[in-house]
């Protein structure tokens, strides 16, 4: 497996996770600059060549999901999510997420691929951009 050089990280979540995070990362002796990110007040734009999320981004609300796209994922080069399609979908109105539908015409390029193994029904893996 290669591994490519990374320079910078910017790392966007809860506060909760983000120590867990730094404390995980500087006992491992990770390099490279790491900007820890609180997700909950995303006031300005976030650099981004690669976007992961794994479930997170689709579990979130309406509003939070509306923050992270224009903040985030619309100037990512690069992302990868692991879809959810069930988590927030028994809800309704403003406290359900966007369906996978509504969200793919949000990011130009946006293609789904299957989830394997399947955890779920509905889930899948939504990615964009370069290889």
């Amino acid at each position: 497996m290669r591994a490519l050089p990374i320079k910078h990280y910017n790392l966007v979540d809860l506060p909760e996770v983000l120590a867990l995070t730094e404390r995980f990362l500087t006992e491992l002796d990770v390099a490279g600059d790491i900007r820890y990110i609180d997700g909950t007040h995303l006031y300005n734009d976030v650099p981004c060549d690669l976007f992961i999320s794994n479930y997170a981004f689709s579990e979130l609300v309406k509003f939070a999901q509306d923050i992270y796209i224009n903040r985030i994922l619309r100037r990512a080069k690069a992302g990868y999510i692991t879809w959810n399609e069930g988590a927030l979908r028994r809800g309704s109105g403003w406290d359900k997420g966007y369906t996978l539908e509504e969200f793919l015409p949000m990011i130009p390029g946006a293609k789904t691929m299957p989830e394997e193994p399947l955890t779920g029904t509905g889930n899948c893996i939504v990615v964009w951009g370069t290889k």
